[in-house]
């Protein structure tokens, strides 16, 4: 069976790998989901931590998973079917969880990259354990090792620094994620 981190190289999935790591757990493989709107600094951060996490441990794997076509492709990309049928994608809604842009950018090539393991893999997801409504979504083969160990967000940023993986991009956001994201705070 494979074990496999998620990795966004934000605050929390940096520091759940690095646990697994001094914790001597099962982990194969580091899986980031290369959607191409991260800054360019995070995408350096991303490849710092790579080198880091080989060296703590050679046998590890980074796989960059990509999407089939980029944001702006399917921005304009026509619907096929529905009342809105012929209208492009656009913007995506700002209003619940499952924007068209996280499912065609993150979900469907994670799922896909996922289908190369003969059985499912244990997936190892950076939720810390003040994050109470992502937790109760986990699946079967899903893990929270951060909350698992009592870990917070805060703790995460905390963690990190100690470890020397302080990234810059928390000295201007709260939150990493797609630089054009309709959904990040007014600060951000």
């Amino acid at each position: 069976m494979e074990y496999i981190a998620s990795f966004s190289g934000g605050k929390d999935s940096v520091a759940m790998v690095l646990k697994l790591i001094e914790h001597n757990k099962p982990l194969d493989r580091i899986a980031f989901i290369d959607t191409g709107l991260d800054f360019g600094e995070q995408k350096n951060i991303i490849e710092i931590c790579e080198r880091k996490f080989k060296e703590l441990k050679p046998s590890l794997e980074f796989d960059y998973i990509r999407p089939e076509k980029t944001f702006e492709e399917y921005f304009y990309t026509k619907k096929k079917s529905g009342k809105n049928k012929g209208e492009i994608y656009g913007w995506p809604y700002t209003i619940g969880f499952n924007s068209w842009c996280n499912d065609r950018l993150k979900i469907r090539p994670f799922k896909k990259y996922l289908k190369q393991f003969k059985e499912d893999p244990i997936i190892y997801l950076g939720i810390a354990a003040d994050e109470p409504s992502r937790l109760k979504k986990l699946q079967s083969n899903r893990r929270a090792p951060l909350a698992e160990w009592g870990m917070t967000e805060k703790d995460c940023l905390e963690y990190i620094k100690e470890k020397g993986f302080k990234n810059p991009m928390y000295w201007k956001f709260e939150r990493l994620g797609c630089y054009l994201c309709p959904k990040q705070n007014l600060d951000s």
